[in-house]
């Protein structure tokens, strides 16, 4: 069971999140970082365990690492789809290529990272609610461990919004967030509310990168993670989704 933050610090939840509706997928931590590398290595040798027993078919590990779904753009150095369970990505700069997974539960996060160019894996297992860090030390590990720096744009703030740019004030929702999207002042602003994660709701300032995706930062300045707006309508440029990196939120109104 993970931690979470109350009155008196850090403390375990009352219950463990294990939703029915999520089991089939996994909704609880159940591995060790080493199990998880142990299991990352087994897909990296074609199914094969250390011990040299067949765990999975190699027909079935390279189904699982073939794109089957391409995601909105969230980054112009990236492009990510989804495979089977895997998460694909390849870095356009430095011409890398990783799967990975990343998930978490009531207080807990974990990521799983594989790099067969590097010949490197990874595990990270958190204790506890900090999206920031967890996304530092993930990036962080990267950089020094499979030699994958990503280069975090500066936002340009002197773009004038279009019509298709306010276009993509509305709401949006999924079954965890709700993402309102308004103008105001002149200026595009979010207002996030986690529905399940324990995170007080954010605001945010957000600035056209291309006509899909928008760089986002807090009221006071600190970067956070870009928004996609798909599937545009091309009289009205409204959106029908917002795509926050791991899910698409409809939109509502």
């Amino acid at each position: 069971m993970g931690h979470l933050q109350g009155d008196n610090g850090w403390e375990l939840p009352e219950q463990a999140w294990l939703t029915l509706g999520m089991a089939p997928c996994g909704s609880a931590a159940m591995m060790s970082a080493s199990d998880l590398i142990q299991f990352a290595r087994a897909h990296m040798k074609e199914g094969q365990t250390q011990q040299g027993k067949s765990w999975l078919t190699s027909t079935s590990v390279n189904a699982m690492q073939t794109p089957e779904v391409a995601l909105p753009e969230m980054s112009q150095t990236i492009d990510a789809n989804f495979g089977l369970g895997w998460g694909l990505k390849t870095y356009k700069e430095q011409g890398i290529s990783t799967y990975s997974h990343n998930g978490a539960t009531n207080g807990f996060y974990a990521s799983l990272q594989v790099c067969p160019q590097q010949d490197t894996v990874f595990a990270i297992l958190l204790n506890g609610i900090a999206p920031e860090g967890f996304t530092a030390t993930q990036a962080a590990m990267q950089k020094a461990l499979m030699g994958i720096e990503v280069k975090v744009a500066k936002l340009d703030k002197s773009i004038s919004l279009s019509e298709r740019h306010k276009a993509i004030a509305g709401h949006y929702e999924s079954f965890d967030k709700r993402i309102t999207v308004r103008l105001e002042d002149g200026k595009l602003k979010a207002h996030l509310v986690y529905k399940m994660d324990p995170l007080p709701p954010e605001d945010l300032l957000l600035y056209p990168i291309t006509d899909q995706l928008y760089g986002s930062e807090s009221l006071t300045g600190e970067r956070r993670a870009n928004l996609a707006f798909t599937e545009i309508d091309p009289a009205s440029f409204k959106p029908a989704y917002c795509f926050d990196g791991s899910r698409l939120n409809p939109r509502q109104a």
